[in-house]
């Protein structure tokens, strides 16, 4: 399927693409990454790292808590809460690991942090997470342990979340990739995963991403701009 990827005025007819695939799905998914926080105000964490910078309290995940614990979610982060709210999505795989899903209030049964949060620790058994700032017992009501659920550089996801991430994106018959360039493993696979399937691939990103040739409609806006436009179109059609 040739990529619907009009020039910059033709923006609400790609809106109005976009809110029909989605209007029309069954399974809407959508796959979340580091640009829809900047576009909150927090800094890339992985980028930082990367270039070499070390800013003041910005060096490792444990200080970006203190930071983190203070921002708010941003525009992307609320649209995807109207559409969750409207029984459109159905389910959020996340790459982001600062809590803004849960604090803007996507529901913890649709969404998979699946490369930890800052916030929570999670049981090495189960799967349970409860938060590391309150009063930890010692062990799990299962007798598991209690450790950081923030995945490491040398680590991939734990089997539970890679499991359930790998469900939704079979199931989903449109899927929607926000704010991520796709270049981290295994969760870009999810996308050549649910195009399989025959689901149709939307990718909202401002720079190029490394699965482009898989996008069937592709936008370079920033997030928030988009998916607020695709929820105002989705509640226009239904009034």
């Amino acid at each position: 399927m040739q990529v619907v990827n009009l020039p910059e005025p033709d923006f609400k007819k790609r809106i109005a693409i976009a809110v029909q695939w989605i209007a029309n799905a069954k399974h809407f998914t959508v796959l979340t990454g580091a640009g829809i926080s900047t576009e909150a105000g927090i800094p890339d964490y992985v980028s930082v790292r990367e270039i070499g910078e070390k800013p003041a309290k910005l060096t490792t995940p444990s200080a970006l808590v203190k930071n983190w614990q203070k921002a708010s979610p941003g525009p992307a982060h609320f649209a995807l809460v109207n559409l969750q709210n409207v029984s459109v999505l159905k389910f959020l795989v996340s790459q982001n690991i600062d809590n803004l899903h849960i604090k803007s209030g996507i529901r913890p049964e649709i969404l998979s942090e699946i490369h930890g949060n800052l916030m929570l620790e999670r049981c090495t058994k189960c799967g349970k997470t409860i938060s590391k700032f309150d009063e930890r017992p010692p062990r799990c009501e299962c007798g598991g342990i209690f450790r950081p659920s923030v995945v490491k550089d040398d680590e991939d996801p734990s089997d539970l979340e890679w499991n359930r991430v790998q469900v939704h994106a079979r199931l989903a018959d449109v899927l929607c990739a926000v704010g991520t360039s796709l270049s981290v493993e295994p969760v870009n696979s999810i996308l050549p995963m649910a195009k399989r399937q025959g689901a149709k691939i939307i990718i909202i990103n401002q720079e190029p991403t490394q699965m482009d040739n898989l996008a069937d409609l592709r936008f370079f806006e920033r997030a928030g701009e988009v998916l607020n436009a695709i929820v105002a179109g989705l509640l226009s059609s239904r009034k």
